[in-house]
This record gives structure tokens, sequence and C-alpha cells, in this order.
């Protein structure tokens, strides 16, 4: 998702200023990125690396080719599951996603006394995501906290490396059929996961 609003938005993502942008009414527990990999791409193995290294819990699974040639990962699961533990050590979760295939996750933490607070490109997100959501921001309105500022260091806080496949997280310069990007985060409840 990330990877295509950025596109739209015609911005390069600052993953540290994005994660400053959501985190900024909340303690952060937690940041993920779900991201499909190709195990042959160094450079988005570096970007993955980077984001490690700066507060983010990468979750990665390898892109597979589809039928028509395309490449995609679906990480809907792992998201869907992550955030339904997470729920037990926090009070609310931001989700940037637009997957409607989220919304049952979405709905039972709403269900469960967690709020869920929603970021995405209102063209690319799911209506039924959006409405089950206990707040929504269009990442359009965060375009200017959450862009690259032109820099001489090159630094991999912009542009995603590789082939990107999820935040999310979420993307790359090379082929990103299907790619999908989510991040979500989570305030703090009195309790920390191992």
């Amino acid at each position: 998702h990330l990877f295509y609003a950025a596109a739209q938005l015609s911005i390069e993502v600052d993953y540290l200023r994005l994660l400053q942008a959501l985190t900024q009414r909340h303690s952060l527990l937690r940041a993920y990125f779900y991201t499909g990999v190709d195990p042959q791409n160094d450079r988005q193995r570096g970007f993955l690396a980077w984001l490690s290294r700066n507060g983010y819990r990468v979750v990665s699974k390898p892109l597979t080719t589809s039928p028509e040639g395309g490449r995609r990962t679906n990480l809907q699961v792992e998201m869907a599951v992550d955030m339904l533990w997470l729920a037990d050590y926090c009070h609310t979760i931001t989700l940037l996603s637009g997957d409607g295939a989220l919304a049952y996750a979405a709905e039972r933490l709403t269900r469960q006394g967690t709020r869920v607070e929603l970021v995405g490109l209102l063209s690319m997100t799911s209506d039924t995501l959006v409405e089950l959501a206990d707040t929504y921001t269009d990442l359009a309105d965060l375009q200017t906290a959450i862009q690259k500022r032109s820099s001489k260091s090159g630094s991999a806080s912009g542009k995603s490396q590789g082939s990107a496949g999820k935040v999310a997280s979420s993307k790359s310069d090379a082929d990103n059929s299907g790619a999908h990007e989510s991040v979500s985060t989570q305030s703090e409840k009195s309790q920390t996961p191992e």
C-alpha cells in the first residue's frame, strides 16, 4: 500500500519521519514493516537491514511469481495475527494499509476494546476498513510530514530499495507487482510482549 500510495503522491517516504508521524500522540511499543522479499536483491536487503536498525521489526516472506508473471506476496495473515496478539499489550494499534482483508481483524480489535487508527490513501483504502477503524487519516494529509527531505547523505530513510512487498508497512525501483507494505504501531499498556 505505502509504495503505491507514495508513487501516487509523487513522494519518497522518509521512514523515520513516517514513524514519528504515526506515533506522535502515543508511546511506541512496536513498529512492524511487512514486505515481500527478493532474495537476489542486495539493495532491498540493505534497506530492510536499515529499517531493522532504525526502529522497525521487519516481517517478510519471499516474493512469488504469479502465472501472469507478476511478483507478489501475501502477508495479511501475519499482520492480523500480530495485531491480535499485540492487542493484549497496547491500547491503540495504528495500521497503515488499505487492504480490506484486514477488516475482520480490525473489527475484532475494536470489539475487544483496542483502538484502531487507520492510515491510508483514500483512493486505495477499503471502505469497510475505514468504517471499522476508530479514526482514519488520509496519507495525503501526512505527505509533508513523511516526505523525504533532500539530503546529500543518500540515507535509506527515503526510497525503499529492491522489490518490497508490503509497510508497513510496506518501496522499490524494481518490479513491485503486488507490493504490499504496511506499518502497524502500538501504544503501550503496562506489560510488554517478548
